[in-house]
């Protein structure tokens, strides 16, 4: 298959997948994209839009080797449900600000049961929610 027509084919998907998701009212949450980026596998990418904290906190390639480590053991997501969006005005150990705790259960197709994951964002001046860290128990 030519690459034209791979990209005409993906071209098609996304816009497929973005008429189903609003047709559904599903509109895009803070953290989609930072979890999307894990999700594909796209780990240097989820450091690179994440807060300054995490960045300070850990390099790169330290975040790339950990969710290696961490998301390649549990599997792709089978489903993944938002269970609670709770607004913080502090979070233990980050600096001072407005965020969000989203907690999920997820499925993982590695996995029987489901796991909790929990994704922490800070509101950026911008506006913009970005993560503070992300765990899975």
């Amino acid at each position: 298959m030519s690459g034209r027509v791979v990209r005409a084919f993906a071209a098609a998907l996304v816009l497929l997948w973005l008429t189903v998701g609003i047709a559904h009212g599903q509109d895009a949450q803070p953290g989609d994209d930072f979890l999307k980026a894990l999700d594909t596998q796209h780990y240097a990418e989820s450091w690179d839009m994440a807060s300054d904290y995490l960045k300070q906190s850990v390099s790169r390639d330290e975040w790339t080797s950990q969710m290696v480590r961490t998301r390649d053991t549990i599997g792709s997501v089978a489903s993944r449900t938002l269970q609670t969006s709770e607004p913080l005005k502090d979070f233990p150990g980050a600096p001072p600000g407005e965020y969000l705790l989203l907690t999920y259960r997820t499925v993982f197709a590695s996995q029987g049961a489901a796991k909790t994951e929990t994704l922490p964002l800070i509101k950026g001046a911008d506006g913009r929610w970005r993560a503070v860290g992300y765990f899975v128990r």
